[in-house]
């Protein structure tokens, strides 16, 4: 999805807050690595489904923000105030849907490691520092979710070439299937 230029600065100021002032973070990147590394080790067929749809959801809510801003700036000098309205609420209506299928995604995939990785994990259980953990804040933090989710879409958009193909693997896995049968 690309900016136009009208929308440049409104994005720039929203990269600029969720980004805290860095150019570019691998962090997040590193995390969601390091969940697949974990999930692939341990053979696990029913997480990656989980973890696939949780990295869509996040990718999809950093486009809605996208959408959102430029929804803002075009319709700026539209005449009707009231369809400017409705249009801004719409987009903030569809922004909000997609901030919460993150929020959900993460606590199922939060759920679901702890249940089956934590300390009394039926699976293969694990101290609570061995657990990776692809969000290390609580899932009641809706702003540290949000940011979490915005930069984590961002690594993945703008670190290509360091995490690109592999992670594209693992997350457009389920596609590929579908497109090759």
């Amino acid at each position: 999805m690309t900016l136009d230029p009208k929308d440049a600065e409104f994005w720039r100021l929203l990269r600029e807050e969720y980004m805290e002032g860095k150019e570019a973070t691998t962090e997040e990147v590193e995390r969601l690595q390091e969940v697949i590394d974990f999930i692939r080790e341990m053979d696990d067929k029913k997480a990656p489904p989980l973890l696939r749809s949780l990295v869509r959801n996040c990718i999809a809510y950093y486009e809605a923000i996208i959408r959102h801003a430029q929804m803002g700036e075009r319709n700026k000098g539209q005449v009707d105030a009231g369809a400017y309205r409705a249009d801004l609420e719409n987009a903030d209506r569809y922004r909000k849907i997609k901030h919460n299928g993150v929020i959900n995604d993460l606590k199922i995939f939060n759920r679901y490691m702890h249940a089956n990785y934590g300390p009394d994990g039926k699976i293969d259980p694990h101290e609570e520092d061995e657990l990776p953990r692809i969000f290390t804040g609580t899932s009641t933090e809706r702003r540290g979710i949000a940011f979490w989710a915005l930069r984590l879409a961002d690594g993945l958009r703008t670190l290509r070439g360091k995490f690109g193909e592999e992670i594209d693997a693992f997350v457009n896995e389920n596609e590929a299937m579908k497109k090759a049968s």
